[in-house]
């Protein structure tokens, strides 16, 4: 291993001419909540700023780096930027915790990536993932006794709201 910091972004600052020293100011979990709270940009040219600036590659901050991260992609998705959240959850790592998986399934199913996101279900030692997720994938994968199975379990232990198990019960079961 190393210990120098993980820089996670898509542009060089050799492009944007940020520094990486961008997110360091402050701890992760600070610009993750001014993050969710910031209302999007009406300017083009400020638009434009707000995606360099969730794009550019930058040390993390000294503290709550995973916060920081979801708060981008998070960000990058309520902008309709799917590709960049995407390969933003893809560089952090969505084997690293269950909430950089989830950012990156619900990224990669609307990006249309869904075999890659399933794919790292099936590894040897996958990443923890919802029973949404899980059911999605054994049905993907043509499981359906794994998949229904599952929707029992996550009934029976209550890990799912009744709006989605009856939506997953209709992509089990249409009829």
């Amino acid at each position: 291993g190393t210990d120098a910091p993980r820089r996670v972004g898509l542009v060089p600052r050799s492009v944007t001419g940020l520094p990486a020293t961008l997110w360091s100011g402050q701890s992760g979990a600070i610009s993750a909540a001014q993050l969710a709270r910031l209302r999007v940009p009406q300017l083009p040219a400020a638009q434009s700023l707000l995606f360099t600036v969730l794009l550019t590659e930058a040390n993390p901050p000294t503290t709550g780096e995973d916060a920081l991260v979801l708060a981008r992609i998070d960000t990058l998705m309520r902008l309709g930027a799917l590709e960049p959240a995407l390969e933003l959850a893809r560089q952090a790592g969505p084997d690293r915790s269950p909430a950089l998986f989830k950012r990156f399934f619900d990224a990669a199913l609307l990006a249309e990536a869904e075999a890659e996101a399933c794919a790292l279900l099936s590894q040897p030692a996958p990443p923890t993932a919802d029973y949404p997720a899980q059911i999605f994938c054994a049905a993907r994968g043509g499981d359906w006794t794994t998949a229904a199975l599952l929707l029992g379990t996550a009934r029976a232990v209550g890990d799912l709201n009744a709006d989605a198990a009856e939506r997953l019960a209709r992509f089990l079961d249409p009829d």
